[in-house]
């Protein structure tokens, strides 16, 4: 009869993680996601505000519930298919976003701590910033077809949810560049001898 062990192995999708928690799997994932965030940043995004005179509503930093109302009524119905349409796109960006930041995470979490797999569960947090992003895509996707209603509730908690997805992709993404950078800097040194 064999022992029974106390620790539980680490889950298959995590045994799964660590088959790409390299290098070139991180760079594939940037190169995958910068093409959507280029779209988005250098063409979309000012086609929209040349075209309709306001930014599109994930851009407008600081906005509350009354506020969106008078950018959805400023955008025309035009506007509003626009972004309506927009808004499709706008669960892929964090999807890829969000596979960079797993891969990432999980590259940093084996080179920091390689003996140690079960520690790759952390790098699914790497996900939080997507679902706060679709959160963030449904209320204004909800708010797009409630108008001309306005509902100062769901414009509040999409503000909300608009403000933890900056808050998940600035603290993310600094703290990886912060560990990338801190690999360069001080290289790990390998188990002494």
């Amino acid at each position: 009869m064999q022992p029974q062990s106390n620790q539980a192995p680490p889950s298959s999708l995590s045994t799964r993680l660590a088959g790409f928690a390299t290098l070139p799997y991180v760079m594939l994932s940037l190169l995958a996601f910068l093409p959507f965030l280029a779209v988005n940043n250098l063409f979309w995004s000012p086609l929209f505000i040349e075209r309709f005179g306001y930014q599109p509503l994930d851009l407008a930093l600081g906005l509350d519930g009354v506020s969106v109302q008078e950018y959805l009524t400023a955008y025309g119905e035009e506007g509003r298919s626009w972004y309506l349409r927009f808004q499709i796109y706008d669960f892929f960006l964090p999807l890829f976003g969000a596979i960079m930041f797993v891969l990432w995470a999980a590259w940093l979490i084996t080179m920091y701590w390689p003996e140690q797999p079960g520690k790759l569960r952390f790098a699914w947090l790497g996900t939080l910033p997507m679902f706060a992003d679709w959160a963030e895509n449904i209320g204004f996707i909800t708010q797009l077809m409630m108008f001309p209603e306005v509902s100062v509730d769901v414009g509040n908690i999409t503000f909300l949810l608009s403000q933890i997805k900056i808050t998940l992709l600035s603290g993310f993404g600094i703290g990886l560049l912060i560990a990338s950078m801190a690999l360069l800097v001080v290289p790990l040194s390998g188990p002494e001898e």
